[in-house]
């Protein structure tokens, strides 16, 4: 989490963290049990009496969209709330496996609208627009990193391993920019979102 937003890795993804700043930096980062996310996933999607059925049963494999998500009033108050439980070291394991059980739920139902919004995506096989889909939050994400240094269409294209072209012009549809197609309009989309 950070003034932009909040981002979520999956599990067994490699990541690397990378800090450029000349203030203090602090890091609050979040590791779920195994199991935890398809649970919840599965809890938020099978019918009542499926649940009732057989309680036990695994969920399916619980993936997110890779991106840093803009703040909202969902998923923010409860990160925000967890980090100051956590600085005053005064929780309960109880209420904190509650905590990040319901956490889980607000980020799969904030995740409902990404998901959407890849649908939106043109491209024939739905494993292909998740993918271009979050090849798009890779530059966007890129776009909104260099916001202050001018950021560049051939950078952010590059971080999403697209042609510049074709990054512009999937960007501009995924983010649904009517106001035009221009390097300009995706630059001010991504900065606009920060």
């Amino acid at each position: 989490m950070d003034d932009s937003g909040w981002l979520i890795i999956n599990q067994e993804q490699d990541y690397t963290i990378e800090f450029d700043s000349l203030t203090r930096i602090e890091s609050f980062i979040i590791f779920f049990p195994a199991g935890w996310s398809e649970e919840v996933a599965r809890s938020l999607t099978v019918r009542a009496e499926g649940l009732l059925d057989s309680p036990s049963e695994p969920g399916k494999p619980a993936h997110f969209f890779e991106t840093v998500t803009p703040h909202d009033d969902l998923v923010t108050p409860r990160l925000r709330r967890l980090r100051e439980v956590c600085r005053d070291q005064q929780m309960d394991d109880g209420w904190l496996e509650q905590e990040l059980r319901e956490l889980l739920a607000a980020m799969f139902q904030r995740q409902s609208g990404s998901r959407e919004q890849a649908d939106g995506v043109q491209a024939l096989r739905a494993a292909t627009r998740a993918e271009l889909y979050r090849r798009l939050c890779r530059g966007r994400d890129d776009l909104q990193a260099e916001a202050l240094r001018a950021p560049q269409l051939w950078q952010a294209a590059q971080a999403a391993a697209l042609s510049p072209f074709h990054f512009q012009r999937s960007f501009s549809r995924g983010f649904q920019l009517h106001h035009g197609l221009g390097p300009g309009a995706v630059r001010q989309h991504a900065i606009r979102k920060i």
